[in-house]
Order: structure tokens, then sequence, then C-alpha cells
């Protein structure tokens, strides 16, 4: 059962970094906050550099670094409805990406897909439209302004791009051991942010600012991230490990993440949002046991 612990361990560590993200973002721009996150990424992962191997082939290298531009941009446009949507919203609808894997898979790595499978997709689809109306009724929105609202866009293209990632993830996965896949793409990320902030934003200054503003409470993210990837990688590698249930157990970070929310953040609707998060956690058990 060590399988289990380490996955509640990865679990806590999600819920971690999930409200501090909120709390960080609150004060910091994205572009800040990101970029901030991923130079200490590439620092704490420093240690693993004697386990990396940097001989892969072309085709290798070339999959990492298409993972990292589609990954930038789910990321991006992530963290943007998370710092402009209640935790309790942008987190739900951002766990019905299963769906959109389970029919990626289907349809690119020719994965089948079973009737129980189906019926899961049906019961997220349905819990994730009981937010989206809830949500606009705090907001005073209707359903229609609210899918309008560009935040809203910026979730819908984070869940396609951050699928379209776990998809070749799993193929490059392969033939890369995780520990290799691990410390190129913190370095391809932090490029790729650097780019962005020194092209399309301010540069040092924001960089700067990112520190000045947060850089304690963005380490501890760092280091919360860090630790959960660990931790979920390490309950995983265990022979005993069943898969489904890790990634339940990882996914029940949500109840505990609404639940926080209401408390730290004071956001409404609390009760009736961590009865449709139960109700969605099992969707995601239907799926993916």
């Amino acid at each position: 059962m060590t399988w289990f612990y380490l996955a509640l361990v990865s679990m806590v560590f999600i819920v971690i970094r999930n409200i501090l993200e909120k709390k960080t973002l609150q004060t910091d721009n994205e572009i800040q906050f990101l970029t901030t996150f991923y130079i200490f990424n590439a620092i704490l992962v420093l240690p693993l550099i004697n386990k990396v191997n940097f001989s892969l082939t072309t085709n290798e290298w070339l999959l990492i670094i298409l993972i990292g531009l589609l990954a930038v941009v789910a990321i991006y446009y992530s963290v943007s409805s998370i710092k402009h949507f209640a935790l309790s919203f942008s987190k739900p609808l951002g766990s019905i990406s299963p769906i959109l894997i389970l029919l990626l898979s289907f349809f690119f790595l020719k994965e089948s897909i079973t009737l129980l499978q189906l019926f899961g997709v049906i019961i997220i689809f349905a819990v994730s439209l009981l937010f989206i109306k809830d949500e606009a009724k705090i907001t005073h929105r209707s359903i229609k302004q609210l899918f309008k609202s560009k935040y809203v866009i910026h979730l819908m293209i984070a869940l396609v791009f951050g699928s379209l990632a776990a998809i070749l993830d799993r193929i490059l996965l392969k033939t890369v051991d995780p520990t290799t896949f691990l410390f190129i793409s913190r370095y391809i990320l932090l490029a790729l942010f650097l780019i962005i902030v020194f092209t399309k934003f301010n540069g040092t200054k924001d960089i700067a600012k990112g520190f000045k503003l947060s850089a304690f409470p963005i380490l501890i993210i760092a280091l919360a991230n860090i630790a959960l990837v660990f931790f979920y990688n390490s309950a995983l590698a265990d022979p005993n490990a069943k898969t489904g249930l890790v990634a339940i157990i990882r996914s029940s970070s949500l109840v505990f993440t609404i639940a926080l929310s209401g408390i730290v953040f004071k956001e409404k609707n609390i009760i009736y949002k961590l009865i449709l998060s139960i109700i969605l956690i099992v969707g995601l058990y239907i799926i993916l046991i």
C-alpha cells in the first residue's frame, strides 16, 4: 500500500500549490508569475542533471519542443483563467481534460472507449454544465455571456492544448525516461517564457517585479510542484500500484481545493460546488478505472 500513501502526499501538494497559486496571482500578472516560477523550476531540477540522458534522437528532441510549445499555451491560458475566475470554478472545469484525452487517445493512439467510459463522460459533461450555470448565476450573467467571456475562452484553449500535450507526453515517454523529460521540459518551458517576456512584455523589468512581489510564495509553489510530480511518479512506479486509483486520489485534490477556496478566498456556493466536485470525481473514476 506504499503507492497509496505516495499518491495521498502528491494530492496534498496539489492542494498547497492550487491555493498559493491563486493567492499569488492576486498581486502578480500571469507572465511575471510564470517566468519566476520556471526560473525556480529550472534551479530545483538541477540536482537531477547526472541522471539525464541528453543523447536523444532528432525526433525525440522535436517532440519535446512541440510539447513545450503546446504546454506554454495551455499553462499561460490556464493561469489566466485561474487569476480571473473563482478557484472553485476554474479548477473543476480544468479537470474535464480527461474527456479530451480519452477522445484524442481514441483517434490518434487507437485506444478503445468502453460504454462505461462514455457514461463517465456524460457525468462529467453534465456536472461541468452545472458548474457553468452556477458561475453565471454568481456573476449575474447568462450562460451565453459567460461563454463569450475571454477568460472562459482562455480556459477552453488551455484544455485543448493541454490535452494535446498530454497525448504527446504518452508517445514520448515510451522512449524517453521520466527524469530526462522532466529536466529538459523545465528548461524548454523556461526558454519559451523568457522569449515571450523579452519580446512581448518588459523583459528584465517584469522578471524583477515578479521576484520583488512574490519570490518566496512562488518558490514554495515551485517546490510543491516538483514534490507532487515526484510523489505521483513514485506512486506509479510501485509495481503494486493501480494506475486508475492513483489518478483518482490525485483528482480528489479538487474537493479540498474547493473547500479551502471557500475559507481562504470567501468564494460562494461552496457546499453545492463540493457536491458537484464529488460527482465529477465519480465520473473521472468511471473513465480511469
